[in-house]
């Protein structure tokens, strides 16, 4: 039977839990669903991949094959299952356009609304915008914090506050002071 593919929809259950996940699957095993399925496959939902990444393993879930057939019939039975996206049991997300597909041309009309509303003030597509008292936004920092402060003639801030800071963005830390940032915060967090 090589070559033979299958479009099942299908139910998936985290045991530990009863949380639920539904979709459909294509594959060529005659017995996905059943005990005897050899398909490693159990969902492909964000929530079921985040459970797979925190460790769950195949044995933590059980698939049941609901419609098998073509597209169109695992289709259709999928379209008849009403989704509680908010029920704690409900392993499936809201659907939406995910990353990398075209935008209808409503979509980018309102994008392109949003955009000239977010870009009033600014001189330029780059972001530099002219604040209320005519002055620019930069990034200034003093070595700890970085602040994007109002600027007038000469790169100075407007506040006198922050005229010893220095112009410009923190250096972005490092892989090693990240890991070591994060073990004083664990280290930190069991103190009390």
């Amino acid at each position: 039977m090589i070559g033979l593919k299958l479009f099942f929809c299908y139910k998936t259950v985290f045991l530990p839990t009863k949380q639920m996940f539904f979709g459909i699957h294509c594959t060529d095993d005659m017995n996905f669903g059943t005990a005897e399925y050899k398909d490693p496959f159990v969902g492909s939902g964000i929530k079921i991949k985040e459970l797979v990444q925190r460790g769950a393993k195949r044995h933590h879930f059980t698939v049941q094959a609901l419609a098998l057939g073509d597209q169109d019939t695992a289709q259709r039975m999928y379209d008849r299952i009403v989704f509680d996206y908010d029920h704690p049991l409900c392993l499936n997300t809201k659907p939406g356009a995910p990353a990398g597909v075209p935008k209808t041309e409503e979509h980018k009309a309102n994008i392109g609304e949003a955009l000239q509303t977010a870009m009033v003030d600014n001189t330029n597509a780059l972001g530099v915008s002219k604040t209320p008292n005519g002055g620019k936004l930069k990034w200034y920092n003093n070595g700890e914090v970085q602040l994007q402060l109002e600027t007038v003639k000469d790169n100075v801030p407007v506040d006198s506050t922050y005229v010893d800071w220095k112009l410009g963005q923190l250096p972005k830390p490092t892989a090693a002071e990240l890991a070591k940032s994060k073990k004083a915060t664990v280290s930190t967090a069991n103190l009390g």
